[in-house]
């Protein structure tokens, strides 16, 4: 997806040229001493082990999760901090990654502006999907699940998966079709890291939808807001896989390294993508709660002006729990929501709601 970016980032190495691990060395003794000082300004601290809080503590267990591997620092690592370096810089420059991105099908937005309005047209929105095969065939696909085709009679075109879907449910289908071309797809490096987000994407937007149904807000927004949550870090996962396998494919990047990224990053980015999709103003403002959140006085806080956003963050969190608990790495007994940003249900709400997304998947 960005090997032209990546191409542009590492203009002194040709992709077909065997990595050369020397090649990092040299070009560490060519930096300037003011080259070096500015690097070190840039690298993104890690907090100290023992001043992380309850929720950073378990958001690290998800990342071993995530990577299956645990969190450890290899020191003397040039290879992985200098590529670390240069995709600082691509993030710096947020229009590029976007021009890497796929294009927004005007489906996308249609479905999510006719949401609320009166005079829907049917056969115009089903030749907007049609226009674009990869999402009409996840439309097709969601119509011939268990969960809404209950006749198991076969649904093939559009037209009919919408009669069967509605209008909910044919956005959930438009929503999972253009987001799925973004997941990651990595070949060599954390194989299961794509799967694994893209469950954690799901698992949020669906908490999401239950969340604020209950208070009889827009569940769509909600939906499609989890869904992209973790946009972000797809995109630096992607890069930073992308770099190593055109630069140093005999090295393996520092699980550290990307989750640095991830953790300063990935939210913002998320909301500089959405932007410049020109995403609806509420999507927009719920994601940009995200990155302002970092405690439960603030999320109480936020949450009385940016319900969506809140409740999108708590389903996140929510979701993280359920993975780790689904993946035997948190047992219910041992589930403390305190340790998680929860504030809009108890602990035996919550683990109903664990039960209830453990048997949808």
């Amino acid at each position: 997806m960005f090997k032209k970016l990546i191409s542009k980032a590492f203009p002194s190495l040709k992709q077909e040229v065997e990595a050369n691990h020397f090649f990092f060395e040299n070009e560490k003794s060519k930096m300037s001493n003011h080259d070096v000082q500015t690097l070190h300004e840039q690298q993104i601290v890690t907090p100290n082990e023992s001043l992380k809080t309850p929720a950073q503590v378990l958001q690290d267990n998800y990342y071993e999760l995530l990577f299956n591997s645990p969190l450890t620092r290899v020191h003397n690592d040039p290879i992985s901090d200098l590529i670390e370096n240069k995709i600082l810089q691509i993030l710096r420059q947020p229009k590029e990654i976007i021009a890497s991105l796929p294009v927004v099908p005007s489906s996308l937005n249609e479905v999510i502006n006719t949401l609320n309005s009166s005079d829907f047209n049917v056969d115009k929105l089903v030749d907007l999907i049609s226009a674009d095969p990869i999402i009409a065939a996840k439309v097709v696909e969601l119509a011939n699940s268990s969960f809404y085709n209950r006749s198991n009679k076969p649904i093939s075109d559009i037209k009919n998966a919408f009669m069967l879907l509605g209008q909910k449910g044919l956005t959930e289908g438009v929503i999972n079709g253009f987001i799925t071309q973004m997941v990651p797809s990595a070949q060599i490096y954390y194989k299961n890291y794509g799967k694994n987000l893209w469950l954690h994407s799901q698992l949020t937007g669906k908490v999401s939808k239950q969340f604020v149904a209950k208070e009889n807000l827009n569940s769509e927004e909600a939906y499609l807001v989890g869904l992209l949550m973790n946009l972000g870090n797809m995109v630096i996962f992607q890069l930073m896989i992308d770099a190593f396998a055109s630069v140093c494919p005999d090295s393996q990047p520092n699980v550290m390294n990307i989750k640095r990224l991830m953790d300063s990053y990935g939210p913002r980015l998320t909301l500089d993508i959405a932007k410049l999709w020109q995403f609806p103003r509420n999507i927009l403002e719920a994601l940009a709660v995200q990155i302002k959140i970092n405690d439960k006085q603030s999320l109480i806080s936020l949450k009385k002006k940016y319900p969506i956003g809140a409740f999108v963050f708590e389903a996140n969190q929510l979701a993280m729990l359920s993975i780790l608990i689904m993946h035997t790495k948190l047992s219910l007994d041992e589930l403390d929501i305190d340790k998680a940003l929860i504030v809009t249900c108890n602990r035996e709400a919550v683990i109903d709601l664990i039960h209830a997304l453990g048997s949808s998947i």
